[in-house]
Order: structure tokens, then C-alpha cells, then sequence
């Protein structure tokens, strides 16, 4: 739905000018990019994190939980996703003050793009943001609807295995 409407708001705000084909393009352009890097941003604040296995030994005392050390899957992709989320945070509550100039100068960059009118500024700024947001809804709802599906499948094999494991353990 949201590829429609920037498509019909783009075709629309072409045949105004006199490049429509050049209008259309750049702004498929601009609309394609940030909806990208919003995708690209809702991943990394959406990566699930994989839990630490937990269990109870029965022979020190049924109150007692103790961490077993388990072969588990890899979480560099994990940790990366923390690092760079809390960079994103803090780099944007700091830099709070430089946002405005540094959006206008891009919405001013990618409006000279679609040409010479002032108006284009505030069409490619609204291009920008809407695709963003929309890039990152969509990034952050589909990974926390399908990667962390696809975690539990792909950790599923090793659940059972070390299930198998210790139960041939206990018979020994």
C-alpha cells in the first residue's frame, strides 16, 4: 500500500513540472533508499536475543539453580545489533541539536535532485521521512515476526540432541 502511494503521490507532483520521467526516477530513488536504511534500522532494534539455558540439579538441593554451559548458537550478529543500537541512541541524543540543519541540508540536496523549484526540498524531505518510517516498521515487524521464528527452528535440532545427550547420560 505504501509502494502505491508514494508511486500515485510521485506521479502526481511530476506532472506538475515539466521531467516527469526524471521526477519519477529520483523519487522512486529517494523512496527505495531511505526506506532501505528505516528497514535497515528496524532490524537492528528488532534482533531478538537468545536466552542462557537455566536448569536445576537435583543431587545439590531442589532450590538451587545452577548455569549449564551448553554448545549454543553464535551471537556476534547479536551483539553487534546491541552496540550499534546503543550508538544510534546515543549518538542521536547528543548530536539532538545538529538534526534539524543536517535534515534540511539533505532534504535541500536530494529537492535540488528533482530540480530547480524550492518546493522539492519539502518533497523530498516528506519522501524521505515517510519511507523511512515506513522502512522501519516494516524492518523492525518483520524481524520480530520471522528471524526469531527462524532462531527457535534452527536451535530446535540442538535442543533435542542435548535432550538426547543427557538422557543417555543419566542411564550411564
Amino acid at each position: 500500500m505504501s509502494v502505491v502511494l508514494v508511486v500515485t503521490v510521485s506521479l502526481s507532483y511530476a506532472s506538475t513540472g515539466k521531467d516527469s520521467g526524471h521526477v519519477i526516477a529520483i523519487s522512486m530513488l529517494i523512496s527505495a533508499a531511505a526506506f532501505v536504511v528505516g528497514g535497515l534500522a528496524g532490524f537492528l532494534f528488532a534482533l531478538p536475543r537468545s536466552l542462557t539455558a537455566i536448569s536445576e540439579r537435583s543431587s545439590a538441593g531442589p532450590s538451587t539453580q545452577q548455569q549449564t554451559l551448553t554448545v549454543r548458537a553464535n551471537t556476534n550478529l547479536e551483539d553487534v545489533s546491541d552496540w550499534l543500537t546503543k550508538i544510534i541512541v546515543g549518538l542521536t541524543l547528543t548530536q539532538l541539536g545538529e538534526i534539524p540543519d543536517g535534515a534540511s541540508t539533505l532534504f535541500h540536496t536530494l529537492g535540488a535532485a528533482l530540480g530547480d523549484d524550492e518546493e522539492n526540498a519539502v518533497f523530498a524531505g516528506l519522501l524521505t521521512v515517510f519511507c523511512f518510517t515506513v522502512g522501519f516498521i516494516e524492518g523492525w515487524l518483520s524481524t520480530r515476526t520471522y528471524i526469531a521464528r527462524w532462531m527457535a527452528a534452527a536451535d530446535r535440532p540442538l535442543r533435542s540432541t542435548l535432550r538426547l545427550g543427557r538422557t543417555n547420560q543419566n542411564r550411564d
